[in-house]
């Protein structure tokens, strides 16, 4: 059994009859007013006991005459109140009782009461739901028309409350598995909100014209959030007026929000943050806006609004997020208030890096310290389409934050099922019991799933992990949204293996059911792999050096692969996103929601381009007699990436049409008369061209005489996202070449330099489909300029039968902090009409 369990009285088990002789023994009972929820509870259990012995068990109403012992779920009129669980027992805690022959399921709030069914159906009955689907649920064999069950009597509560997945619930099957494996299911739960809410207390509609003083000082100048701000600025939080603003915001949230325990004052992705004299006094240094370094004065500011709230709510807390700019704990701060919980950030995947364990589990402690109530916040999926299985990792972090007392927990899911079911199938146990042994769970899992061929799939999914934290070095970033990441969860050889260890445990599959099982997780695997296989061919084709015959042919070769490779993705993910499985599902969701309409696979085919370029380019110096036989040989019967380039460049070589960026090798000088769209800035930025980035860092925007072709680049320099930008008018249905040359210093830096088309409507906003996006990433550990290839077709706006208004922008480049400049040089770069 698979649950936290306080025995109340004897811990001997009561035997209940459910059925006997092909008929109902028991009645299944529900409060006559009984939430939604509950009556849904008890159908699936009724349901359930159909399906285990083939027979249906009567519900009815707790105001019905009843004649023969009852299951009864949720609070009837026949359940005592010293029957629930204990009045200051955690909110989603649940009693399983037996009395005179009756069985009791209950919680004092709907949910614990669906939490008494999941469970007696789970560690009663036997029945398992592994992951979302027909496919996961396990139903043990029963004799047909008897249900005998032997109950203890309990009550149990969860080690972390809430659990809470972000991203996990994209189909009814998903919802589903979510309720029967008993993850939080509201959000009325202590220790909830912790996320930014601050912007709601500051409308600029409310406050701007006669307090632009409550907004952020940047650059000199009080900068009022627009429409489209969103959450990502804070207010200018010296200000004492802002101070009294958010507690009396907070005051009248808690008079409305009777049952939260918290108000949320979380900082987050936040971009704009306030640099007057006053905010800027509580850093630790002069230097730390700069350094990104914000948790002096974000931990000041909850401290005085914990303070403050303390006065006239005693029993409530401010909530915030200890995360990226504000993970670091404060120099000027030793302790939060009391009424202060935090959600510390951490990213276990990643314990794969050396020494990051450690550092996480140090930080861990002294944040332990510093704050009394802490809840953990986590990334188990991140999106992935290819595989990233850690469950060792996870069973250690949380066994290490329960030993240290953390209430609860947030995942962001998002997950591969088909490649990480053991592991969230796991964890959901682990989240009541966090004393359980890992490796007894898997092989469950294991056993569950996959009976006859167990011990194949155990050394399948040991196999993933065991790639997953050996690291593959160019794994540069966590690969939220970056698909180049994503390809690097293995090698093409690591994949091989995988796939051979699935062929192994198919063949050892003597049931259609488990054969179905395995080829589900077999399609999972498959629809990353072209991914990986993509980037290492892409690598090597950015690589290579065209200086011969021979050379040429051995690229034309790759890319021929390459295309191959390409082709069979793109049918696949086709069917993926037909499909109904849970494979198909998962593609789905993440191709959907996760990035939002269209995985950018195109970010690990640059090599692609840049092999057709370095042939062609080759020919055509030293045998251009030969060019159009080299550009047929390639063009073949194919429809794809590569014939549309050959398309382009024939035209280009053919036609030499102009460049329609303005100013692209950056050579003209004098003032810069492009006027400023969006939030761009084009103060300082190139002639023609604008710059953005995000004002959390001082970013360096400047021109150096160190270009491709030896004359001038841009560079950006110490910024978390930053970019050159340009919009140029296009017609809809026309197709453009972009090409950029670009390089990173150091070449193995992690910063992401990347070359990005973007569309926008007439309206002058970003056209809301982005799959019509694309963009291409500059390989890392390349030395030296690299050219970057984007083809791309302005999209016609039929959602909303307006005419597209004619721009696309490019040019998107982005560095992280600690690496040093990553100079763009565009000489070469222009959207082509063809």
């Amino acid at each position: 059994m698979f649950v936290v369990v306080v025995m109340v009285g004897a811990a001997c088990a009561d035997s209940i009859t459910i059925a006997k002789d092909n008929a109902p023994v028991m009645t299944v009972v529900i409060p006559v007013e009984a939430d939604e929820q509950v009556e849904r509870a008890a159908n699936e259990l009724q349901e359930y006991v159909t399906k285990l012995v083939g027979v249906e068990l009567p519900i009815v109403t707790d105001e019905a005459d009843l004649d023969a012992p009852a299951i009864f779920v949720g609070p009837c009129r026949q359940v005592e109140k010293h029957e629930l669980p204990p009045a200051g027992a955690n909110l989603e805690s649940y009693a399983v009782r037996v009395r005179d022959g009756n069985l009791i399921l209950v919680g004092r709030q709907w949910y614990g009461t669906e939490f008494a069914v999941y469970s007696f159906l789970e560690d009663n009955l036997g029945i398992r739901w592994f992951v979302p689907g027909p496919l996961g649920e396990c139903l043990p064999k029963h004799k047909q028309g008897e249900l005998v069950v032997d109950v203890k009597p309990r009550v149990v509560q969860p080690d972390f409350s809430p659990r809470v997945w972000s991203g996990n619930d994209f189909f009814p099957e998903w919802g589903r598995w979510n309720r029967h494996n008993k993850v939080s299911l509201t959000g009325a739960l202590p220790w909830r909100q912790f996320q930014n809410n601050i912007f709601r207390v500051f409308p600029p509609e409310k406050y701007a014209d006669e307090h632009p003083e409550y907004y952020p000082l940047i650059n000199g100048k009080r900068w009022i959030p627009g429409p489209k701000a969103g959450s990502y600025w804070r207010p200018c939080e010296s200000n004492p007026e802002v101070i009294n603003a958010t507690v009396e915001y907070a005051r009248r949230w808690f008079d409305a929000h009777p049952e939260a325990n918290g108000f949320s004052v979380g900082m987050d992705d936040i971009s704009h943050l306030c640099q007057c004299e006053h905010c800027i006094a509580h850093d630790p240094d002069p230097e730390a806006y700069k350094r990104g370094e914000y948790s002096d004065r974000h931990y000041w500011f909850v401290n005085t609004l914990a303070r403050a709230l303390a006065k006239t709510n005693p029993d409530k807390y401010i909530g915030t997020l200890i995360y990226n700019i504000a993970r670091k704990p404060p120099t000027t701060i030793d302790t939060l208030e009391p009424n202060v919980f935090g959600y510390i950030t951490q990213c276990e995947a990643e314990w794969w890096r050396e020494g990051l364990r450690d550092e996480d589990m140090a930080l861990t402690k002294e944040w332990r310290r510093r704050c009394q109530h802490l809840c953990r916040y986590t990334y188990w999926g991140l999106g992935w389409v290819t595989p990233r299985y850690f469950p060792h990792y996870m069973a250690e972090a949380l066994k290490f934050d329960h030993d240290l007392g953390f209430h609860g927990i947030y995942v962001e899911v998002y997950t591969n099922w088909p490649n990480t079911g053991p592991m969230i199938w796991a964890a959901s146990k682990l989240f009541w019991n966090a004393s359980l042994d890992i490796d007894g769970l898997l092989d469950e899992f294991m056993e569950g799933m996959f009976l006859e061929a167990a011990p194949q799939m155990k050394a399948y999914y040991d196999f993933l992990e065991q790639t997953w934290m050996g690291g593959n070095p160019c794994r540069t970033t966590w690969g939220h949204r970056r698909v180049p990441t994503q390809a690097c969860s293995m090698t093409v050889e690591q994949l091989d293996k995988c796939e051979r260890l699935l062929g192994a445990a198919l063949a050892k599959a003597t049931t259609p059911l488990v054969k179905q099982r395995i080829e589900m997780v077999g399609r999972g695997l498959r629809y990353g792999s072209f991914l990986i296989r993509a980037q290492e061919l892409s690598s090597a084709l950015n690589a290579a050096a065209v200086v011969d015959e021979a050379s040429a042919k051995a690229a034309i070769a790759t890319v021929n692969k390459m295309r191959k490779v390409v082709s069979e993705r793109k049918q696949y993910w086709s069917e993926m996103l037909e499909g109904d499985d849970l494979a198909a599902q998962n593609f789905q969701a993440l191709n959907n929601f996760y990035f939002k309409g269209h995985v950018p696979a195109e970010q690990v085919q640059g090599g692609l381009a840049a092999g057709v370029a370095k042939v062609l380019g080759w020919y055509e110096q030293n045998a251009p007699g030969r060019l159009g036989e080299v550009t047929q040989a390639f063009r073949g019967e194919a429809d794809d990436e590569v014939a549309a380039l050959l398309d382009a460049w024939s035209y280009v070589a053919r036609e030499k049409p102009e460049n329609l960026l303005a100013n692209p090798s950056f050579e003209q000088s004098g003032e810069n008369q492009q006027q400023a769209e969006m939030d761009w800035v084009t103060t300082g930025a190139p002639t023609g061209w604008s710059t953005w980035h995000r004002a959390d860092r001082d970013t360096r925007f400047e021109a150096t005489a160190e270009g491709h072709d030896g004359k001038l680049a841009a560079s950006i320099a110490d910024a978390s996202s930053a970019a050159y930008l340009q919009s140029v008018k296009v017609a809809e249905g026309e197709r453009y070449l972009c090409q950029l040359w670009a390089k990173r210093e150091p070449a193995d830096g992690t910063g992401t330099v990347q070359l990005g088309v973007r569309w926008r409507i007439p309206e002058g906003s970003w056209y809301p489909d982005s799959s019509h996006d694309r963009s291409v990433q500059l390989q890392s550990g390349l030395e030296g300029w690299q050219p970057l290839y984007v083809l791309a077709e302005a999209p016609e706006d039929a959602s909303s039968r307006r005419a597209l208004w004619p721009s696309l922008t490019t040019a998107r480049s982005t560095a992280f902090p600690g690496r040093t400049d990553a100079p763009v040089c565009p000489d070469r770069w222009g959207h082509l009409s063809y």
